[in-house]
């Protein structure tokens, strides 16, 4: 199951991102290293993955399961990871 994040959400990240000089070398949405797991942002050579997980998908507990699964598959080969929730409008 794949959450629908609203764009607005996202460009206003992404905004804020690059206006604090985050946004050199960011992906948005794009597949990275495992199980198909598409982060929202990314910084391949940092490592870095952000997801913006809407509450009403990410607190069910197969979806927290595999969230889980997921940020430990990263960590182990050496991302970090942050995932910000957030109740869509």
């Amino acid at each position: 199951m794949s959450s629908v994040i609203d764009p607005c959400v996202e460009v206003s990240l992404v905004s804020r991102l690059c206006e604090r000089g985050l946004g050199k070398g960011m992906f948005v949405n794009a597949s990275v290293v495992l199980n198909a797991t598409v982060p929202d942002f990314c910084w391949f050579q940092l490592k870095n993955a952000v997801y913006l997980d809407g509450v009403a998908v990410h607190r069910k507990a197969h979806v927290e399961v595999r969230d889980d699964v997921i940020n430990e598959l990263l960590l182990q080969k050496g991302w970090q990871v942050l995932r910000i929730p957030y109740e869509p409008p």
